[in-house]
């Protein structure tokens, strides 16, 4: 959910109407792709999506309907939504290190930093990756992997243990983890295998499987 109203984005006209659709038949095949693949993670993305609309609007009798206007047939929003990522239910890394606090007497959580999803010289991300002040080039020697780990750790304070793939991404193909994924790993077995990110893996379903394996 974006609202479009920025000088980043196209002024009203055509092009603002066509961003417009685009947005649109985006939403919609997100949430297709959520429900058919992963229902329990589509179940949990709708009530962050309906709790985050209702902060937004500042409402507190907000109906389903209202939400499903705005998600579907709000302009600015589908603008907005059309030319930034769409990651209501995205879990970002940090969030996975109150998880690891938590439980970390009982288990071991570490991060592998795997080929970056998008470079500068690649599919890069500018408004997203630009308004936090993330933008590299990707990485040509393990090295280069190190230096963008290091820079995160120191950035963000980052206290998960974090290692970088093989610059031949040996990790990213053994675990099929590209852009992201979650695992848990018991007696050198998968225990879990998460959804592939962004959208369609869930940090409270890897903690209840974590719990079952306690």
């Amino acid at each position: 959910m974006s609202k479009a109203k920025n000088s980043k984005y196209p002024p009203p006209g055509i092009w603002y109407w066509v961003w417009a659709v685009w947005g649109f038949f985006k939403t919609i095949y997100i949430c297709i792709y959520w429900h058919a693949f992963y229902p329990k993670v589509a179940a949990i993305n709708r009530v962050k999506l309906l709790e985050k609309y209702k902060q937004e609007t500042k409402l507190v009798n907000t109906t389903t309907w209202d939400f499903i206007k705005f998600l579907f047939f709000d302009i600015d929003n589908l603008v907005g939504t059309s030319f930034e990522p769409f990651n209501p239910g995205r879990i970002k890394v940090g969030q996975v290190a109150p998880a690891a606090k938590k439980y970390g007497d009982r288990a071991n959580f570490l991060t592998v930093y795997i080929a970056e999803a998008h470079p500068s010289d690649g599919w890069a991300l500018d408004l997203s990756n630009d308004s936090i002040g993330v933008c590299y080039r990707a990485p040509r020697k393990v090295e280069d992997r190190i230096y963008i780990a290091k820079e995160f750790i120191k950035n963000y304070n980052y206290p998960v243990p974090l290692y970088v793939d093989s610059i031949t991404d040996d990790t990213l193909k053994t675990y099929s983890s590209m852009p992201e994924r979650l695992y848990i790993i018991k007696d050198g077995k998968v225990a879990y295998k998460g959804g592939p990110g962004p959208y369609c893996y869930s940090l409270e379903e890897m903690e209840e499987h974590l719990l079952k394996l306690f």
